[in-house]
């Protein structure tokens, strides 16, 4: 068995959001105790929980997303410990990005792509947040990078006035960098366009950060 205090406060969390994805909607007490947790558990929790906070992965959706996908009865603890765990998340986001722009997730997405984005001009010392684009410091612009690693979503760029006759790589270069970049852009514009809450907020976001950066 395990001290409790090996695992932290956010490890117990990932836990416990763990057993209540399980229950699937019925009653569900958090653990708050971790003394008598099995090693195969301690190991597994572990494992899961340096995953999500080092890819940027939101757990409740994280842990949902195999039940919400393919309507598993049960997917077990070690599951998530895998490569297939990650596939089915990126899958299921990529769907929300796709069907519902106005998702809570996205809106979430939005808001903290728009901090990271801020945080960037800032570094750069830039005065209007659509010059993040032109940010690049290899052969790469910034913004794959950044996308690829989680700090801002796709509707942020469509935000900033992203369109593919602005980037100077070749497709091929992109896309080796960032899978299917190109044909995502594509398809969420239009749903960035007709949205009913993404768009107008992220116009608010950029008046909001092009305002504080020239008061700076």
């Amino acid at each position: 068995m395990i001290n409790e205090n090996t695992l932290t406060c956010y490890e117990q969390t990932v836990y416990n959001i763990f057993l209540k994805s399980s229950r699937r909607g019925k009653g569900f007490t958090p653990r708050k105790k971790f003394n008598n947790i099995q090693d195969e558990t301690y190991v597994a929790v572990k494992k899961i929980a340096k995953t999500l906070k080092n890819k940027k992965i939101d757990p409740e959706i994280f842990f949902n997303a195999p039940y919400l996908m393919y309507e598993e009865k049960y997917v077990p603890l070690k599951h998530y410990s895998t490569f297939s765990a990650i596939s089915t998340y990126r899958k299921y986001t990529q769907q929300l990005q796709l069907t519902k722009p106005d998702d809570d997730f996205n809106i979430t997405q939005l808001r903290n792509s728009m901090k990271f984005i801020y945080i960037q001009c800032v570094d750069n010392n830039i005065l209007v947040a659509n010059e993040y684009l032109n940010v690049q410091n290899g052969i790469y612009p910034n913004f794959i990078l950044d996308l690829k690693q989680g700090n801002i979503c796709f509707y942020s760029l469509l935000t900033l006035g992203l369109s593919e006759c602005n980037i100077k790589l070749e497709k091929k270069i992109v896309d080796f960098a960032c899978k299917d970049f190109y044909n995502m852009l594509s398809s969420l514009r239009s749903r960035y366009l007709s949205s009913k809450k993404i768009k107008p907020l992220s116009i608010k976001l950029i008046k909001t950060i092009n305002k504080i950066l020239k008061i700076k």
